[in-house]
């Protein structure tokens, strides 16, 4: 790795950590010794850093052949038994070749991973440890408020309409006020459990886009950048909030579309739809990924993906939905709760999220309804025309582009729809985490993307809803800059791909798959 970029990645790091302690410390009330705990914990984490760099590559050890097709059962396998790994292959191969493409060791075993891994997981349970007494506006007036309600009254509280959540979470939030659990540990230790199941989806994700060919070091720090990701630490531990756990699933669903589309699968579009119907049970703002789903039916070589398959979505919704139901909640309420949630949002365009409306607020001011009417329309409009130009481009689908093309749609969605709240792009702050690892590039819109977000997460955390300031119109200003990058990252690869599509005289592209 480039030592500037390990220097820069470490400075941010430490920078993101110390911001995240200080400030929140300044109004939280956190004891001394919270302090010391949470600032020890940036420091041994810079520590670390340097330390993995000195640990050794084991390039050979994860190097895979183009014709090996490693699934999930062997990565599972191969990542925690301690015999070699023994690919899969196909055809006849000689033992020369498979002892070249075979990994000597899983890397969980070796002595110095397993330290570090049990380092990062032990700091990163320390750091979110440090703010679970913090208490969010959020947290006192709904979480506590409901706890209140639900609480003693066993199945009956489902037939309560008190949360302003989906079915599943009212659902599980209800069960689970009825047990001896504190409303701290339901509301903040169940989600900031999960930070470590996104880590690790995090890491599968790069493990599949990189064939297996990363080193021990970039996987551990690719695991850790996810779980020191200050937008992860404060959404659960402090904010006690839940968007890892539907992120999730959202990234779940991006690995098997990764890998379908990898080894040109005819199947898995299944697997990938129930996860993202899960993720939509959870949370609304699973939508902001939808529009993935039809780029891929639209670019497709083989059937990925197929319209019907979007049943799973109303169908688990109404799973979902079955408990209230025999609790009295009519369908029509369940079915339709979605849409009444979005009626009762803020009468605001945007709500700590710097964004379009932050600059059309330069010239009209108090935006009049119909703002965001034209809103909507702008967001429909580039997307179309994006995946349109894109498709008579014929751009050809892979992983990285996906990836790319994940965050470029969920950021700018962000950006030009009306209503958004400050965690409404979260899966987008994931996603682009991991190609900060992947296009040194991406680096850059990382940290801009994170920082931006950070700061709006910490002046609602210190009860400060100012808005409208020259500094919101700077961020605004700073995401529409690295949108615009995205899009002519994405823009250069289908450029490529259409020259060397007319380079081998290939067929007009039509629509559901390459012809």
């Amino acid at each position: 790795m480039n030592k500037r970029f390990q220097i820069a990645r470490i400075a941010v790091f430490i920078i993101t950590i110390l911001l995240v302690t200080l400030v929140t410390a300044y109004q939280i009330s956190l004891t001394p010794s919270m302090i010391v705990t949470s600032l020890s914990v940036a420091i041994i984490g810079a520590v670390l850093l340097l330390l993995l760099d000195k640990l050794e590559d084991c390039n050979n050890a994860v190097s895979l052949d183009a014709r090996i097709k490693p699934d999930l059962k062997t990565l599972i396998v191969t990542t925690f038994r301690k015999k070699p790994y023994v690919s899969i292959y196909e055809g006849d191969i000689s033992e020369s070749e498979k002892s070249k493409n075979s990994p000597a060791q899983p890397f969980m075993l070796a002595p110095k991973p397993l330290f570090f891994m049990v380092l990062v997981n032990l700091l990163g349970t320390i750091v979110r440890v440090v703010f679970l007494p913090f208490q969010s506006s959020d947290f006192i007036s709904q979480q506590l408020y409901w706890h209140g309600q639900f609480a003693g009254k066993g199945l009956d509280a489902l037939s309560m309409s008190v949360s302003d959540y989906s079915p599943l979470y009212s659902t599980v939030f209800a069960l689970l006020c009825q047990t001896n659990l504190s409303v701290q540990f339901i509301t903040k230790i169940i989600p900031a459990t999960v930070d470590f199941l996104l880590a690790m989806t995090a890491l599968l994700i790069f493990h599949e886009v990189t064939d297996g060919k990363s080193t021990l070091r970039e996987r551990i720090i690719i695991y850790g950048a996810v779980l020191f990701n200050p937008l992860l630490i404060l959404n659960a531990s402090c904010w006690g909030q839940f968007d890892s756990i539907y992120t999730t699933f959202i990234l779940l669903c991006i690995y098997v579309l990764i890998r379908c589309i990898k080894h040109r699968a005819k199947y898995g579009g299944d697997l990938a739809m129930i996860f993202l119907a899960i993720a939509y049970s959870i949370k609304f703002q699973t939508i902001f990924i939808m529009p993935i789903t039809l780029f891929i039916w639209l670019v497709q070589k083989e059937k990925i993906l197929k319209i019907s398959q979007k049943i799973w979505i109303p169908a688990i919704y109404f799973l979902t939905c079955i408990p209230l139901i025999l609790k009295g909640h009519p369908l029509r309420e369940l079915v339709g709760f979605y849409l009444s949630q979005a009626k009762n949002v803020d009468t605001s365009l945007s709500t700590r999220y710097p964004n379009f409306y932050t600059i059309v607020g330069l010239f009209i001011k108090d935006p009049p309804s119909i703002t965001a009417t034209i809103g909507i329309i702008l967001t429909v409009v580039l997307l179309i025309s994006f995946y349109l130009y894109l498709f008579f481009k014929r751009i050809k689908l892979d992983a990285m582009l996906l990836l790319k093309i994940a965050v470029l749609v969920i950021l700018t969605m962000a950006f030009f729809l009306p209503y958004i709240h400050d965690r409404y792009a979260f899966v987008g702050e994931m996603i682009i985490v991991i190609l900060a690892f992947l296009d040194k590039n991406y680096f850059v819109y990382s940290a801009t993307t994170i920082i931006v977000t950070l700061f709006e997460y910490v002046r609602f955390l210190l009860y400060s809803n100012e808005t409208g300031s020259p500094l919101d119109i700077l961020f605004a200003l700073l995401r529409l800059t690295v949108i615009v990058l995205i899009a002519q990252d994405v823009i250069n690869r289908a450029n490529i791909d259409h020259k060397k599509a007319l380079a081998r005289g290939g067929r007009k592209r039509s629509f559901g798959g390459n012809k």
